[in-house]
């Protein structure tokens, strides 16, 4: 498996271990009534948030740090890498 699907795969296991609730196949089914596309917005949304408080793997494995958590939210996004 390529590095880059592996970083990929780590967040949507992440996001799984963060929310189970939100994961629960037994609820999560097209027809179920389920707002399933607003709940995965907000899994991977709050996940998001998560990691712009706590350094993920993602940081670790690119040395690409995330944004504050106030740029964020408000849209400001920019590339900074970490420094040594």
């Amino acid at each position: 498996m390529s590095s880059a699907r592996e970083l990929i795969e780590h967040g949507f296991a992440l996001a799984d271990a963060l929310w189970p609730w939100m994961s629960d196949a037994s609820s999560m089914k097209v027809g179920s009534g389920m707002p399933l596309q607003e709940i995965y917005f907000c899994k991977m949304y709050f996940t998001n948030l998560y990691l712009c408080l706590n350094h993920g793997l993602t940081t670790t494995r690119t040395g690409v740090k995330p944004p504050a958590l106030e740029s964020y939210v408000r849209g400001d996004l920019h590339i900074a890498v970490l420094e040594d």
